[in-house]
């Protein structure tokens, strides 16, 4: 009986995954293939139009070293290090005091000439200030980065650089969603579009690191994406139930990123000046715990470029990019922070 019983578990087994097996290469046969998730397909092509940038492993992409020419519509050079600007020594030099400047498109300075940027027109306040100091401000910021590849890049080279004080400047790009419309699906054969979850910065990353990662073992099934891509579509396209959409950077792993961040600077001795983005119709807040009132040097750019009588609209390009005006403001509302909490030195370092 025993024997008889195992004999049919072990035939409706073979069964199911014969079934599933079926499945999987019909599904294969109807559906386009995928070799890895919808959303680093989508970072991948961020280099198509991306002139000076280079795909990287770690960081997703990063400025390419070396690289001159022109880039929408403004001509940039990227030094060896791979920061935009002249070329500099990798270590401190005596008498010199290190700003690392971590960033978005907005501290590299979209559409902006070199020498107007806010770190370009920061380094030239500083040095005015006569006190026998070499201040020199390293633009580290690239287009689309969130904090997460902020902290890889701090982790990994940044802070190899040296640097005495370190500026954060992320935002907007922690807060895009990763939801797309899955066309890979065989519900979109029958003209029924499905969403997906895109995976967040630090799932790509994790991806990227471990060849047993479960998600990214599953997704190259198409049995799985298609199972996935139909509750989906029940959830949002049957019930209504919007999409709820993942950003790059969660509040959580924000907020870790952050963490690390100090936590890395702290371990060279580096002080970190944490900066409230200015966007044109509002600020992002920083993560819980590193706001104005917490035990981190804060400067609220949003408030600080914000001139009795200025027309704000003469600040950004766009609803993200700040005017050389802007980088000009910005810069000097950086300035202010930094002297006024004592983050500059008060004799040679």
């Amino acid at each position: 009986m025993t024997t008889n019983r195992a004999k049919k578990i072990a035939f409706a087994a073979l069964a199911v995954a014969a079934a599933l097996v079926g499945a999987e290469l019909i599904l294969r046969a109807v559906t386009p293939p995928i070799d890895q998730n919808y959303s680093l397909k989508v970072y991948d092509g961020f280099l198509e139009g991306h002139t000076g940038h280079q795909a990287d492993h770690d960081l997703f992409w990063r400025l390419t070293p070396g690289f001159r020419g022109v880039w929408d519509s403004t001509e940039i050079r990227v030094n060896q290090l791979g920061l935009r600007g002249e070329d500099f020594p990798a270590y401190r030099v005596s008498g010199e005091f290190r700003l690392l400047s971590l960033g978005e498109s907005g501290t590299f300075g979209v559409r902006t000439p070199e020498e107007q940027t806010y770190n370009a027109q920061l380094e030239a306040l500083l040095n005015a200030r006569g006190d026998g100091v070499r201040y020199r401000v390293m633009n580290a910021g690239v287009a689309s980065y969130t904090s997460f590849q902020g902290r890889k890049y701090f982790e990994m080279e940044g802070r190899k650089l040296e640097p005495n004080v370190v500026l954060v400047y992320f935002g907007q790009n922690d807060n895009l969603p990763t939801y797309f419309e899955d066309k890979l699906t065989i519900t979109n054969a029958f003209g029924l579009p499905t969403y997906g979850r895109g995976m967040t910065d630090a799932e790509i990353w994790r991806a990227r690191h471990r060849a047993g990662d479960v998600r990214r073992g599953l997704m190259k099934s198409a049995l799985y994406r298609n199972w996935a891509a139909f509750v989906l579509w029940i959830e949002h396209g049957v019930r209504g139930r919007p999409v709820e959409p993942t950003p790059r950077v969660p509040p959580e792993d924000r907020r870790e990123n952050y963490q690390a961040i100090d936590r890395l600077a702290k371990g060279i001795g580096a002080r970190v000046l944490y900066l409230i983005t200015p966007y044109f119709d509002q600020p992002v807040p920083l993560p819980d715990g590193f706001g104005p009132g917490s035990t981190h040097h804060v400067c609220d750019l949003w408030t600080g470029i914000r001139r009795e009588g200025q027309d704000y609209r003469e600040l950004f390009s766009d609803d993200v990019h700040p005017t050389s005006l802007g980088h000009r403001l910005i810069a000097e509302t950086i300035a202010e922070c930094l002297a006024d909490q004592g983050l500059l030195p008060t004799t040679r370092e």
